[in-house]
């Protein structure tokens, strides 16, 4: 299945690449997620601190059969950070925020939660995404070290009350003798 979809992105991708900056498909077995428009959002860094504050650029309904698509023509010709959106009044599920221009596509895979995976051509969102795989792995790795340390703290503070308690009992040895 998915040698069949990137045969498909390299054969066609030439052809719909001027047309279609994102497709993608939703699970149709969730028939909450079918029955919701997909929302598309361009974000600005404060928007990304404070996800009220994004603005509406456009909106689609799924095809039957899930699938989605928003026009390259909803993009500016600069990279800028969007997010897709799927539901009503209320957010049911939201995309990660990603880099994408006019020239650029994008395409959401399928799987069992919708908006999460996907594959981009553009160049400055493929680095993001590794900045942000490396914070991830920064974080945890801090998170491990103060682990270990309080581990270590602990172990610490007993061998020097063990210390103290030997010190003591050599210091009133001495004092007996």
């Amino acid at each position: 299945m998915q040698l069949k979809f990137l045969f498909f992105l390299v054969f066609f991708g030439g052809v719909t690449h001027a047309q279609t900056a994102i497709s993608g498909s939703l699970d149709v077995s969730d028939e909450n997620s079918t029955a919701q428009k997909i929302y598309l959002y361009k974000l600005d860094l404060e928007s990304l601190k404070n996800p009220g504050s994004a603005q509406e650029v456009a909106w689609v309904a799924p095809a039957r059969d899930g699938s989605f698509v928003f026009q390259s023509k909803y993009f500016s010709d600069q990279d800028a950070i969007y997010q897709l959106a799927l539901g009503g009044p209320s957010i049911l599920t939201k995309s990660k925020p990603f880099i994408l221009s006019k020239q650029d596509s994008i395409a959401f895979e399928t799987e069992s939660e919708s908006l999460t995976s996907y594959s981009t051509s553009n160049l400055a969102d493929k680095e993001w995404r590794r900045l942000k795989d490396f914070q991830r792995k920064l974080q945890q790795a801090d998170l491990a070290q103060l682990e270990s340390d309080a581990q270590r703290k602990g172990y610490i503070k007993d061998s020097l009350r063990i210390l103290i308690v030997k010190l003591i009992g050599i210091q009133e040895l001495e004092a007996k003798n």
